[in-house]
């Protein structure tokens, strides 16, 4: 059964390569260029795929068949690994007087790979929209504004996407280690309650665009769910698109966001969110976020980006906030967020970085993972294009909570023709954890008075392959 999706996954490769049209993102909204002259309605589906073939190396742990843990079966232990993730818009607009539009967009997920995980064709994003002479405004399950707005290297990061990503399907997140004198056997025994696992923040994005939290391989509210699948929420449902700059989970919640006309080149933007969990008609696909709900979302954008002649200068500021819904176990604090970045081009060369805090948002004033200790990170990357061919190296590091995250990564494209363009990228990731801590003081002296409690894991992913859209 291996061999019959290793050699479907091939021959979906070979067809891209005679297949496509113009390889390029897609936009989801409908402009001039879109209607013929006199054309009052259009619709349109288009569709990206994306072809990819991996090859991973992490510490040596992390390559069994078990977990360093003892109990958790490892579902990304195969070194070579084959990835379709495909994109389906379904986009149609109404062009008014004055060149105004009021269009409606829809956007389908259907992904596969080689590894253990699953995901069943869904409605990823579904929105209104309606721009005219006062800016544009957007109703739906879509991205907010904060995320949207943002410069920085994760805007011009080549390959597969560089630190926005895609490479992580094929990472371990830190587990208990095989010396641990704890949770020897399961996680839901008695010496294994009240622990903090370690969580980190894994991308460039604000809590929201991060799934809502921060990413740990147990899941926050460790249940029988557990032990059923033996695999965490992070690596069973975060599929990585190519070039995809967040994780799901509370971004595609429903949402009212408006964009200012540029004036002067400078742009605003802000988008209000009633509830996080209402998804409208859109999929949830990530029970990791199903204990944290939140209200009264709000986000902010302002950017500014100005051609002189050969130079490119592009500065953004973004920010969010949201009130927690209380529960009857955790309480937390309130999300406050921010990131500021930019970058500077100049004859096909742009360098650029950025910087975003999480302060103590969303992390619980009681219980196990209290902690005062701000989160943050920051990125930093250049790139270069000449012709077909582009190329950047970027770099993540983050801060959570005293948990760790590197990453360094290096990629390059070249548009083959028209209709195609391939790639190749290799990621070095790092991640190193604090030690774990219990609810409790005697058990806290307990684990004090032992080592290795968590085991590290590092390694190194290539990715190449090609995308297309027809």
């Amino acid at each position: 059964m291996r061999t019959l999706r290793y050699k479907l996954l091939i021959a979906i490769l070979i067809i891209a390569v005679n297949a496509g049209a113009n390889a390029q993102n897609i936009s989801p909204y409908m402009t001039n260029k879109n209607f013929k002259e006199q054309q009052k309605f259009k619709f349109e589906i288009s569709n990206l795929v994306n072809s990819t073939f991996s090859f991973s190396k992490q510490s040596k742990d992390y390559e069994m068949a078990i977990m360093p843990d003892n109990f958790s079966k490892n579902y990304i232990n195969n070194n070579i690994n084959l990835n379709v993730d495909n994109q389906i818009f379904a986009k149609g607009a109404l062009k008014l007087k004055n060149n105004n539009f009021i269009g409606a967009t829809a956007k389908f997920e259907l992904n596969y790979n080689t590894t253990n995980k699953k995901q069943n064709p869904n409605l990823d994003q579904f929105f209104l929209y309606h721009e005219n002479d006062f800016g544009k405004f957007e109703f739906g399950n879509y991205q907010a504004v904060n995320q949207k707005m943002k410069f920085g290297p994760t805007r011009f990061a080549r390959g597969a996407g560089g630190i926005n990503g895609k490479y992580l399907e094929y990472v371990n997140l830190p587990t208990l280690s095989n010396s641990n004198l704890i949770c020897s056997e399961n996680i839901l025994k008695s010496d294994c309650q009240n622990i903090q696992y370690p969580r980190f923040i894994m991308l460039a994005q604000s809590p929201i665009g991060h799934g809502g939290y921060a990413k740990g391989f147990y899941p926050r509210d460790v249940d029988n769910n557990y032990l059923k699948n033996n695999l965490s929420d992070f690596n069973k449902y975060n599929f990585r698109t190519l070039k995809d700059d967040s994780f799901e989970g509370l971004e595609d919640a429903l949402k009212l966001s408006y964009y200012s006309p540029k004036i002067n080149d400078i742009q605003v933007g802000f988008s209000y969110t009633p509830r996080s969990s209402n998804q409208g008609f859109t999929s949830k696909t990530t029970p990791d976020s199903r204990d944290l709900k939140l209200r009264d979302l709000w986000s902010f954008g302002i950017n500014y980006s100005h051609d002189f002649d050969n130079l490119n200068l592009s500065l953004s500021s973004t920010a969010e906030t949201a009130k927690p819904i209380k529960n009857s176990e955790i309480n937390r604090n309130d999300l406050i967020s921010f990131d500021v970045g930019g970058s500077l081009s100049y004859f096909g060369f742009t360098i650029g970085g950025s910087y975003g805090s999480w302060g103590k948002s969303l992390s619980a004033k009681n219980q196990i993972y209290q902690n005062n200790i701000k989160s943050f990170y920051y990125t930093s990357g250049i790139a270069y294009q000449i012709g077909p061919i582009k190329s950047s190296i970027t770099s993540l590091n983050s801060n959570f909570q005293n948990n760790k995250y590197r990453a360094l990564s290096f990629g390059i494209d070249y548009k083959l023709k028209k209709n195609l363009i391939t790639y190749i990228e290799l990621t070095r990731f790092e991640f190193e954890v604090k030690q774990i801590k219990y609810f409790d003081l005697s058990s806290q002296i307990k684990v004090a008075n032992s080592l290795n409690n968590l085991q590290n894991n590092s390694g190194n992913v290539f990715l190449t392959g090609i995308y297309y859209i027809f």
